[in-house]
């Protein structure tokens, strides 16, 4: 697979009111942002409570970054201004707070991709894990995006559920994450 040079958009949150959350890497065009999404879904629940279960969204059109608002509690700001019924540009340096409480800091950067024409792309990261054991049904998963929740009410492992209740219940809602 090849690809011609193109321009692209590096998102990336950075954690101003809590720097012990890391910073988010915004990769898809559509960044959905509420405290049943992830990244958010794993954080305390003191720090997430205040924000909706469809609070705001991130996304990238024509080479651009902007934020919405949808409709939330508790509401969105940017440089301390609230967002209200249209996407707001976003730009290098601003601040973005959602619901009072998380508060983020955007860096985006524009740069034309690395790939020349004749390059093959690299694919993205790609963790697999594999049972250990062979003597039972169990199957491979294969994660894709990062940050990965390992959790018994993950629908990956929900599905054993039936076959494997004892083994389920042995993982915890938040068990591990993968980085």
């Amino acid at each position: 697979m090849y690809a011609v040079a193109e321009k692209r958009l590096n998102v990336a949150l950075k954690p101003l009111s809590h720097p012990e959350l890391g910073k988010i890497l915004v990769e898809e065009s559509l960044f959905p942002i509420g405290r049943n999404e992830a990244p958010f879904s794993t954080y305390p629940r003191d720090l997430i409570a205040a924000l909706s279960r469809r609070h705001a969204r991130i996304f990238k059109e024509n080479n651009r970054v902007y934020l919405a608002d949808l409709g939330s509690h508790n509401g969105t700001t940017v440089n301390g201004n609230p967002i209200c019924n249209t996407p707001l540009e976003l730009h290098s340096g601003d601040q973005i707070c959602f619901a009072g409480i998380l508060t983020y800091q955007a860096d985006i950067v524009q740069y034309n991709s690395p790939h020349a024409a004749s390059e093959p792309i690299t694919p993205s990261i790609r963790l697999t894990l594999v049972p250990h054991r062979t003597d039972t049904n169990l199957a491979s998963i294969v994660i894709s995006q990062f940050p990965f929740l390992v959790s018994k009410t993950n629908e990956i492992f929900l599905r054993y559920k039936d076959q494997h209740p004892q083994e389920v219940n042995f993982i915890s809602r938040r068990h591990a994450h993968f980085f």
